[in-house]
């Protein structure tokens, strides 16, 4: 009970300053009886819903560790009603060998709203269903709900996959404040981006393996805060090349696997502010990497080979 009482949300401390106040002004105020009386009530209604809370958020914690959640601390910010102080968290679930269960998730439902900085929910066997219980923590920074893939964006198999679609994703339109997402290895289509454009401070999307075609990447032009993509295994056109060119913020971009050719690279000559590129099982000649490479003197050309 001590541990509760002057754990993380600072509520001892609170203890602490209440009782310090109370006897500042009692030495130099007189208040009748019937005044302590309400005081003391407020404070112990306070205080009882306070042990509930921080004993439900305890066993919160423990159910998630058990399930395979690993908590690590990123902040600590202002907490009212509950304390003067709570941590916001990362979330992560690594290695996990059975996806994860409705009554599981259920249990984020306990942490507040604000609680978590990021959230990796990657291969835990989330469905469209379940992101429900993501979608409230509207000021995550950073979330993961993608598949495991190898280079080519081909997902790697024995793990529990995410089964997402393009519907599901819709419930996560409210989580403005993403700086980067993770949608590797699902299912989601040149619709998602729809939500995507609702995220205004998006940096980081990652794209591997999904079914986002030049119609979608055409749009992403409207995020200005992005400088990193990854289209590894994705189904680009010609058309799409030629879209993806006009992407100026855009400084790191992975296209492995995705069947480029010479006129494909030529698409992207534009992308002067490029610093990476990441290339694999691609049809590009030596030449014409060259040719690019003189013609981008900032941007690293990454070839990775078979």
């Amino acid at each position: 009970m001590a541990a509760l009482a002057f754990g993380p949300s600072g509520f001892g401390f609170g203890v602490v300053i209440a009782i310090g106040l109370f006897l500042l002004m009692a030495r130099r105020y007189r208040f009748s009886l019937r005044t302590l009386l309400i005081v003391t009530t407020l404070f112990g209604t306070w205080l009882g819903l306070k042990v509930g809370h921080d004993m439900k958020l305890q066993r919160a914690i423990t159910d998630i560790t058990n399930a395979g959640g690993h908590l690590k601390v990123h902040d600590r910010r202002p907490n009212f009603p509950w304390g003067l102080w709570a941590e916001r968290y990362h979330l992560h679930f690594y290695a996990l060998r059975e996806p994860l269960t409705g009554g599981q998730l259920a249990r984020l439902e306990l942490f507040a709203p604000s609680s978590l900085w990021s959230l990796d929910l990657t291969n835990s066997g989330i469905t469209d269903e379940s992101l429900r219980f993501v979608a409230r923590f509207a000021n995550v920074q950073s979330l993961s709900l993608a598949n495991d893939t190898y280079a080519t964006g081909e997902r790697i198999p024995g793990r529990p996959q995410n089964q997402m679609s393009d519907a599901g994703f819709a419930k996560l339109r409210g989580m403005r404040e993403l700086r980067s997402i993770q949608l590797g290895g699902t299912d989601v289509t040149d619709e998602c981006v729809t939500y995507l454009l609702l995220m205004p401070n998006l940096k980081c999307i990652y794209l591997d393996g999904t079914k986002i075609t030049g119609s979608g990447i055409s749009r992403l032009g409207t995020l200005k805060e992005l400088w990193l993509l990854e289209l590894n295994g994705c189904p680009i056109s010609a058309d799409g090349y030629k879209e993806l060119g006009q992407l100026k913020n855009v400084r790191h971009l992975a296209l492995c696997d995705v069947g480029m050719r010479d006129a494909d690279l030529e698409e992207l000559n534009k992308m002067w502010q490029l610093t990476s590129l990441f290339l694999w099982k691609s049809n590009v000649s030596e030449e014409s990497l060259k040719r690019f490479s003189d013609e981008h003197p900032n941007c690293r050309i990454q070839r990775l080979r078979d």
